[in-house]
């Protein structure tokens, strides 16, 4: 009789890859997405999903010590407590009024609600801060309920338009990554990438046609607002984000004085503290947290993300799917686009010749792949912020990450050199 160990090492010679982590990693996906539709918590679905990954692809004793290692991890205290704490300040903004004058200000200063739900996400976008996709929801909430947004529009919204700028942004870990790992300077990578930014912004845009959204915008009435309401409504949302670009975790202290200071110049009291708490769902927002975390170092720790790279780099399957292909799956399986160039960039270069449109193709599809991915904090946290489902964000989603995938496919195509 064959030992299991054997027909294990059968099993792998036959397929090149470990069949155990392809089969976890599709089993655990199935079961995230199934309980998605049934509309229970994300956070749980992801915890779900990483016990099914985690026994299928390893031993017991080793997920059990991946699970504890991820809790105990620093970045997961500081993802939970972020995440709960810019919920909070977001009930906040909301028993105080603080919101609408917030919203109403920016509207009447930018003279577009499309610009204002566009801008606000981009430009927390450019800042390193956990959780910054809670911090620019509440304003997409605010002026896309008066536009007649549903969730999910409203969740892609403040998806998208928060990542279009890593595409270009010179300062960004993932831009800086992809440049130093391939060998290519900043600033012909930029140049490559200009046709993959723009058309991720006039994709983007079909989200008006389809809500009729630009049409009510323009027929939106002038509002009176208070320059002095409008500075102290945003005042604490740059303090926490000046906070968190100085270190990541110092984002709890910096909530924790916007609240202080809401408190002291008389926008908050006690009553309407703990309404705020009430309406903040913190176990919900810290379930998220956790789920991410977990399922991430599971994925990690089962090493089936190398797998998967590694089986697609065998095959026959032309060098320009490739460079789709492996980042595309890498950013999906990981959650992660650092860590999805990171490993991209080092097995395609002995495959396919690097050059600025080669590697800006492998930046964007690491970047998309991380963008739909299940395990993306901010696609998740947006969705439970929202009330959105998932499955039906995919919907506006997946169809303008293709034509943003063929605009740089194409971009290759055209001026290879």
């Amino acid at each position: 009789m064959i030992s299991k160990d054997i027909k294990q090492s059968k099993w792998r010679l036959w397929f090149g890859v470990g069949l155990s982590e392809v089969i976890g990693l599709l089993a655990s996906l199935t079961l995230i997405f199934i309980i998605v539709v049934k509309r229970a918590k994300i956070g749980l679905a992801l915890l779900v999903g990483s016990v099914t990954l985690g026994l299928i692809s390893m031993t017991p004793t080793d997920f059990l010590r991946t699970v504890i290692k991820a809790l105990l991890d620093r970045r997961t205290f500081e993802l939970t407590a972020a995440v709960a704490l810019i919920a909070l300040l977001g009930a906040i903004y909301k028993i105080t009024g603080l919101l609408e004058e917030l919203s109403n200000g920016l509207r009447r200063a930018l003279q577009s609600d499309k610009l204002v739900m566009e801008l606000i996400p981009a430009i927390f976008g450019l800042l390193p801060v956990l959780g910054g996709a809670l911090m620019s929801a509440p304003v997409v909430e605010a002026v896309g309920n008066e536009l007649g947004l549903d969730p999910e529009e409203k969740t892609f919204v403040n998806l998208w338009f928060r990542h279009v700028v890593f595409f270009i942004y010179p300062v960004g870990t993932t831009l800086l990554l992809a440049s130093y790992l391939a060998g290519v300077d900043v600033k012909p990578l930029i140049l490559a990438q200009l046709p993959v930014f723009f058309t991720s912004i006039a994709a983007g845009q079909a989200i008006w046609l389809i809500t009729g959204g630009f049409e009510k915008s323009k027929e939106r009435a002038k509002r009176d607002f208070s320059k002095k309401k409008l500075v102290e409504a945003i005042f604490p949302i740059i303090l926490v984000a000046i906070f968190g670009v100085l270190r990541r975790w110092l984002i709890t202290l910096g909530v924790i004085l916007a609240i202080a200071f809401l408190w002291l110049i008389g926008r908050l009291g006690a009553n309407n503290l703990n309404k705020a708490l009430r309406k903040a769902r913190l176990s919900e927002m810290v379930l998220v947290g956790l789920g991410v975390m977990v399922y991430r170092s599971t994925v990690e720790a089962s090493g089936v993300t190398e797998t998967i790279a590694s089986l697609i780099g065998r095959s026959s399957v032309p060098s320009i799917l490739l460079l789709v292909l492996i980042p595309s799956i890498l950013g999906f399986t990981l959650g992660t686009p650092t860590g999805a160039i990171a490993l991209a960039v080092p097995l395609l270069a002995n495959l396919v010749p690097l050059g600025s449109f080669e590697t800006g193709l492998i930046l964007t599809c690491s970047i998309l792949g991380y963008v739909v991915s299940p395990l993306h904090a901010c696609y998740t946290l947006t969705s439970e912020y929202f009330g959105a489902s998932m499955l039906k964000v995919y919907r506006y989603l997946l169809p303008v990450t293709f034509f943003t995938i063929l605009s740089g496919t194409i971009t290759v195509f055209l001026f290879h050199v």
